[in-house]
Parts: structure tokens; C-alpha cells; sequence
């Protein structure tokens, strides 16, 4: 992590903000006072091979594609989408694989106003997403012991 104009980059890396002339350059918003170091995992995760498309959030939200770009259709990458959005996604997806959802949300309002019981409900082109929402863990103390 970390990618400050002209520091050296440490031996055998090549990844972002390193090229191979093996002198960092700054990445867009980057701080001046960071300094490259590796970082360690310390728990497993899962992460998928690129971003969720607009057309895998329209299977888990059917009629509904929060997106302002779709000149790719839906290969694009999803966008215009709130944390809360992202977390309701999060659970549909842990339902479609057959796991527990890691995320209560309750007292829902959908971007457009209404109030209602789930997330779902506001997951449409009509009511816009979810704007606001109370968010605890399903079960568990932290998010890392959550399976879905």
C-alpha cells in the first residue's frame, strides 16, 4: 500500500503505483506523507475476479439497474449505488449461495421516502435504493465470523 511520487519501490514488486522502473508514482488522491509498505492479511475473504457488473445486480434485483452508465451494457461495472445498497446485495447474495445473511438492516427508508420492512423492497427502479437504515450483524460479533 501506499504510493508516494518518486519513493523506491521495495525488491520484486510491481503492482499499483510501481511500474517496473522500480520508483513509485503517486496514484490519483494519494496523501504525500505515505510510505510504501506490503500489508498481511490476517483472515481469509472471499473477493470476486472484478466488480459486480450491472447485470449480475439486475439478477439480484430484478427490473432494477442503479446505474447512470450502461454504454457496455451488463458487463459495466454496477455504479450509483449507496453502502446500504452494496450491504443489501451483499445478503441477496449470501441467500442465492445457500448462507445465512451477515446484515440486519431494519428501520428501512428507500430513497424515495417509503419506509418498509426489508431491504428488498427498496432495491426497485421506483423507490431508488435504500437512504437510510439501521445495520447490526446477523448472529455474530464481527462480520469475519458471518459465512455468507
Amino acid at each position: 500500500m501506499g504510493s508516494p511520487d518518486g519513493e523506491a519501490c521495495l525488491t520484486g514488486y510491481t503492482g499499483g503505483g510501481c511500474p517496473n522502473s522500480g520508483v513509485a508514482v503517486s496514484e490519483l488522491g494519494r496523501s504525500t506523507d505515505e510510505t510504501l509498505h506490503y500489508v498481511r492479511f490476517t483472515r481469509s475473504f472471499e473477493l470476486l475476479q472484478h466488480e459486480v457488473t450491472q447485470g449480475e445486480w439486475k439478477v439480484a434485483f430484478p427490473g432494477w439497474n442503479p446505474s447512470t452508465y450502461t454504454g457496455c451494457g451488463d458487463s459495466c461495472p454496477v455504479e450509483t449505488v449507496s453502502r446500504l445498497d452494496a450491504l443489501a446485495y451483499a445478503n441477496a447474495t449470501s441467500v442465492a449461495v445457500g448462507a445465512n445473511p451477515c446484515y440486519l438492516l431494519s428501520s428501512i427508508e428507500c430513497t424515495e421516502g417509503t419506509s418498509v420492512a426489508t431491504s428488498a423492497d427498496c432495491m426497485t427502479s421506483v423507490r431508488g435504493g435504500i437512504k437510510g437504515a439501521t445495520v447490526a450483524l446477523n448472529g455474530t460479533v464481527t462480520p469475519y465470523e458471518c459465512a455468507g
